[in-house]
């Protein structure tokens, strides 16, 4: 029924509320992002497991297996990257006419992408779009 629904969605919320508390409390990270991550490298192993099924029963041409391949270690690599990535900010200091500015310039480091996810959760839908696409063709 439609309140047993409701009753589960929001006993597993509360369940996964607590598990992320937990994990934040015993200092592993954040907990929301541990779990995230973890359901992502979960997905990864399934379409792993059919892709090299496919692969061994012949579906799969090595070329376009060696192309897949190319392609995830890209989104790896560009996702990486764009988490890692910063850029400094130069830091302008007015002083009066007369004083010395001196030598220094300071820099802001400033960080592209302050959440650091997107990177992950885009790459996780490109590398899920081809076996999307291949399930959609036949």
């Amino acid at each position: 029924t439609k309140l047993d629904l409701l009753a589960t969605l929001v006993c597993g919320s509360m369940i996964l509320k607590t598990m992320c508390t937990l994990i934040d409390n015993f200092g592993v990270g954040d907990g929301f992002l541990n779990i995230l991550v973890a359901n992502i490298a979960a997905e990864y192993a399934v379409v792993l497991r059919f892709i090299v099924s496919r692969f061994l029963g012949g579906h799969i041409a090595a070329g376009h297996l060696a192309g897949l391949a190319a392609a995830v270690a890209l989104c790896v690599l560009a996702s990486v990257w764009l988490t890692a990535s910063t850029d400094n900010l130069p830091i302008r200091y007015y002083s009066r006419e007369g004083e010395d500015e001196g030598d220094k310039e300071a820099y802001l480091p400033f960080k592209i992408n302050p959440t650091g996810m997107q990177p992950i959760i885009i790459a996780s839908y490109l590398l899920h779009l081809p076996s999307q696409v291949a399930l959609a063709l036949g």
